[in-house]
C-alpha cells in the first residue's frame, strides 16, 4: 500500500510562515534552555560557595589545633642566688727573739673562700674569734717555718705540730681538694692524711703545685704581705724557727 506523500514546495516559493502555536512553541523551548542555563549558574556558584567556605572552616580548625597544642613558652629558670660575701680575717704578728720582749711585726688581712669551702672557713674564723668552746689562735705560734715554702701554725693543744683541734670535734673530712697553691700568700689545711683536718694551716711562700689535690686550700693573704715576708725571713731551712713569731691577736674583720 502506498503512503501518502506530502509534496514538496516549489523551488523559489516564499518560505511558509509559522503559524501561532508553533513560535509559542518555540519560545516556550527557547525559555526553558535560558531557564537551565540559570539554574547550572546559579547551583555552579553555590558549589563554589560551598567549598570555599568548607576550605575556611578547615583552615580555621587547623590553626585552632595549632594553638591548642602549641607548646608554651617555658619560663626563664631562676636566677642563681648570688654567692655569699666572703669573709676576711686578721692575724696581728709579732716576733720574739729568746730573752727579748716581742716586736710587732704587722697585720695579715686574709680572705676566706666561704662560698667554695663553707665549713673549712667557718673553722678558720671561729678559731680566729675564740667563739667556740675557748678554741682560740691568740697567742699560737708558727712552730715551722720554710724559707721558699710556707710557714705552718694553728696547733693550738701542743704548739709543736703534734696537735690540733677543731670546731667540730678532734678532726674533720676534706671538703674540696680543688684548690690551688699558684701563688704567694695562699691559706691552706695542714693534714696528716686524708681527712684529718683540725686546727693546723699553712701560708705559703712561693707556688706550691705539688701539694695541689692534698690539701684543702680555703682562702688567701690580700694585704699585708711584708708581713708575709717578715715571718719568711725568721724561718730556717730545718723548718725551726730563729725566733718565736706569734699570733698576738686575731679575729674577723666586719664587712663594709
Amino acid at each position: 500500500m502506498l503512503g501518502f506523500r506530502k509534496p514538496k514546495g516549489k523551488p523559489g516559493e516564499a518560505p511558509r510562515r509559522k503559524r501561532a502555536w508553533e513560535l509559542d512553541q518555540e519560545e516556550d523551548v527557547k525559555a526553558a534552555d535560558e531557564g537551565s542555563e540559570r539554574q547550572t549558574s546559579k547551583a555552579f556558584l553555590q558549589l563554589r560557595q560551598d567549598l570555599e567556605a568548607r576550605a575556611q572552616r578547615v583552615k580555621d580548625a587547623e590553626k585552632r589545633q595549632q594553638e591548642g597544642t602549641k607548646t608554651p613558652a617555658r619560663a626563664a629558670p631562676p636566677s642563681p642566688p648570688p654567692p655569699p660575701d666572703r669573709i676576711c680575717v686578721f692575724l696581728d704578728i709579732e716576733t720574739k727573739a729568746r730573752g727579748k720582749h716581742a716586736v710587732p711585726v704587722g697585720r695579715l688581712k686574709i680572705e676566706l673562700f666561704n662560698d667554695l669551702v663553707p665549713r673549712t672557713a667557718e673553722n678558720f674564723r671561729s678559731l680566729c674569734s675564740g667563739d667556740h668552746r675557748g678554741l682560740w689562735y691568740r697567742d699560737n705560734i708558727f712552730h715551722r717555718i720554710i724559707p721558699g715554702f710556707m710557714a705552718q701554725g694553728g696547733d693550738i693543744t701542743r704548739e709543736d705540730g703534734s696537735g690540733g683541734r677543731s670546731i667540730y670535734g678532734e678532726t674533720f673530712e676534706d671538703e674540696s681538694l680543688l684548690g690551688k697553691h699558684d701563688k704567694p700568700g695562699i691559706l691552706s689545711m695542714a693534714n696528716s692524711g686524708r681527712h684529718t683536718n683540725n686546727s693546723q694551716f699553712f701560708l705559703t711562700f712561693k707556688p706550691t703545685p705539688w701539694l695541689d689535690g692534698k690539701h684543702v686550700v680555703f682562702g688567701e693573704v690580700v694585704a699585708g704581705f711584708s708581713v708575709l715576708k717578715s715571718i719568711e725571713r725568721a724561718g730556717s731551712k730545718e723548718g725551726e724557727p730563729k725566733e718565736q713569731v706569734i699570733i698576738a691577736s686575731c679575729g674577723a674583720i666586719p664587712s663594709s
